[in-house]
């Protein structure tokens, strides 16, 4: 398509002044900057005090997860203090991108080899850009009027040394002691036996352990890089003895540093953590971090009832569950290998869980079984999990196979329901219609129907990966809530955006989404990047205004115009339509008045902004209306017909 022209970001001064402003309050209540200002001599002292404890601690909406934390302060503009070592060096880029991207400051001192009673190494490349030749306790005195005004802070030690040379409480009550109202967060360890120049596994599960004590009494919260690296992993212990077990996507470089791809992930999971706290007003990881509830008596009628409160019909779920039984077992067991090892962790061509997901891929095209690790990860939940492997299949029927998911909801008998799922989803080598494997999942498929089908109910289970659609804050624009629910796969699709949104330009995310065979750049490929975060290989048209007139021929009954009673009320995941020159402009609507778009804030970049930065920013584009998100493969025919392409 014809590439938009985008608009660099301009800087205003209002972030520092809103620095400005929280740094003056913080001196308002305190009488005079000295008094909160640490001394080499404080910090003796300060492991005698009473850990911090927040009175209002508890009163947050999170229960799911543990503990509660106070309000966030987190806005628009707020600076965040990171305090780290090598492994926030090695990913200081991608944090910065990540958090300019959800308009968040930036302040990181970081420090190969530092714990908090040890400098650590010095020498070329060594410090991040606001780096100190300093110990965590040292850099801590120095950086006092970034930690004052800081509106976030995260910590990232304890890889150097464990509880020895980082004492959590003690590194807390510093923190404290400068800025005692800002919200913490702390990255846990995560390594595997690769990793053989320091001592570290036999620190990392004791470290972990202490953490999350010390994050119930002393009111911070945990980021869980280790549940990201190792999904099937226990924190709490030491590293696993196989790298390949400890490590299944290949994230940590040399057992302990993140590689490029594990940085991203890195700095989005933190990012996602502080971005959820400026959107909910709740410190910390969601309430997301408990398995979701699944009603029934085993995994055939939890998954069974679960399918029939998606909106599927008794037939249908039955159809779909008899051919996970042939895969997996009649029990519909989520640690199910096809070698018979019953390891709970996927391995590459070896089939896995209730569907026998079989390939990773790659990091530029990851495969199926990958994708569920992932999924699983953003969840914060187990890949053995029943409910999250439940999630993915319905992720996958609704986004990643075309129109499959209409074709289901149109089948009548539980016949028709096993051959379309058979045929389209999970394509055995036998899939012929009468064949032996039509036969056994058509047989398992009325046996659950029998078992089932009279009792079943549309609110027989209450699972969605544990998570209700995840929000990436509150944008500024003219957008009101839609009465409509948000469209299939909104959340995990919201979960992408933010992944890409913190990426860097160039790096292997950045890469998945924006690489096609005309171009390595999402630079003016608003309309392929639409398609691309609803995991569409091309959205099918040449340009968002051929995507618009398309639809709004094909069937305008799918178009809503921005005069429309529902014009400004577009539901969570839909696409917004703008007019720009001959090519139009296209972004994902996130809720709250929060769209992804490409370009807007910087050529190339993708942004997670507010509806306002498209109609009423540097572009001032005027807004047609929504449609829901529909492409050249998933509508009906007419939408393959778009018109002609400007020349």
């Amino acid at each position: 398509m014809i590439k938009l022209s985008c608009l660099s970001n301009l800087k205003t001064g209002r972030v520092y002044i809103y620095r400005l402003l929280v740094l003056m309050l913080v001196l308002v209540f305190s009488g005079s900057i000295q008094a909160y200002a640490i001394t080499s001599g404080d910090l003796n002292s300060i492991n005698g005090l009473t850990p911090f404890y927040d009175p209002n601690a508890g009163t947050g909406v999170c229960t799911a997860g543990g503990s509660t934390s106070s309000a966030s302060t987190l806005t628009a503009g707020s600076s965040v203090y990171i305090l780290g070592d090598s492994i926030t060096v090695r990913s200081e880029s991608q944090y910065s991108a990540a958090l300019a991207a959800k308009n968040l400051v930036p302040f990181i001192d970081a420090k190969v080899g530092r714990s908090w009673a040890s400098a650590g190494q010095s020498g070329g490349g060594t410090l991040s850009k606001n780096g100190t030749d300093l110990s965590g306790a040292d850099a801590l005195i120095k950086d006092t009027s970034s930690v004052a005004g800081a509106g976030g802070i995260v910590i990232a030690l304890g890889s150097n040394g464990g509880l020895a040379g980082n004492p959590i409480d003690t590194i807390i009550s510093a923190v404290r002691k400068i800025n005692p109202t800002a919200p913490i967060w702390w990255v846990n360890l995560t390594g595997t036996s690769a990793w053989t120049s320091s001592n570290l596994k036999s620190y990392m599960g004791d470290f972990n352990k202490q953490l999350a004590a010390s994050s119930t009494t002393s009111n911070f919260k945990i980021v869980n890089w280790a549940g990201a690296v190792a999904p099937a992993g226990d924190p709490f212990s030491t590293p696993g003895s196989a790298p390949a077990i400890a490590d299944p996507n290949g994230l940590l470089a040399d057992g302990l540093h993140p590689t490029t791809q594990g940085s991203s992930l890195l700095a989005s999971l933190v990012t996602s953590n502080l971005s959820s706290a400026a959107a909910t007003g709740s410190i910390g990881t969601s309430c997301c971090s408990t398995s979701p509830t699944l009603a029934g008596s085993d995994n055939q009628q939890k998954a069974f009832n679960y399918f029939v409160s998606k909106g599927l019909t008794p037939q249908q779920s039955a159809g779909l569950i008899g051919n996970l039984m042939a895969e997996s077992g009649t029990g519909l067991n989520p640690k199910a290998q096809q070698n018979g090892s019953n390891t709970p962790y996927p391995i590459d061509k070896v089939g896995f869980g209730i569907a026998q997901w079989t390939f990773a891929g790659t990091i530029q095209n990851p495969g199926r079984q990958t994708k569920l690790v992932q999924f699983a990860a953003a969840a914060n939940l187990p890949v053995t999990d029943l409910g999250v492997q439940l999630d993915f299949v319905w992720q996958e029927l609704s986004t990643g196979f075309g129109h499959l998911l209409t074709d289901l909801k149109s089948t009548v008998t539980v016949h028709d329901a096993v051959l379309l799922v058979l045929q389209k989803y999970e394509a055995p080598a036998d899939k012929s219609a009468g064949g032996p494997n039509d036969l056994k999942r058509t047989k398992y498929a009325n046996e659950v129907l029998a078992l089932y089908g009279a009792g079943a109910s549309a609110t027989g289970a209450t699972v969605s990966s544990g998570c209700a659609t995840p929000s990436v804050g509150i944008g500024a624009g003219s957008l009101t809530p839609s009465s409509l629910p948000a469209f299939p796969g909104s959340d995990q699709m919201i979960l992408r955006a933010q992944a890409l949104a913190a990426s860097s330009i160039g790096s292997p995310t950045y890469e998945q989404y924006c690489t096609t065979s005309k171009s390595t750049s999402c630079e003016g490929m608003c309309d392929h990047l639409a398609g691309a975060i609803w995991l569409k290989h091309s959205s099918g048209y040449c340009s968002a205004i051929v995507h618009w007139q398309s639809l709004l021929h094909g069937d305008a009954k799918d178009v809503h115009l921005a005069t429309a009673p529902d014009g400004l009320s577009p539901p969570v995941g839909a696409l917004l339509f703008y007019t720009s020159g001959q090519v139009g402009h296209v972004t994902v609507y996130l809720g709250n008045n929060m769209v992804l778009s490409g370009d807007v804030l910087g050529k190339g970049g993708v942004f997670i902004t507010s509806f306002k930065s498209i109609t009423a920013g540097a572009w001032h584009l005027p807004y047609l209306g929504w449609t829901p998100p529909i492409f050249g493969d998933t509508g009906p025919p007419a939408y393959k017909q778009p018109i002609p392409c400007p020349k």
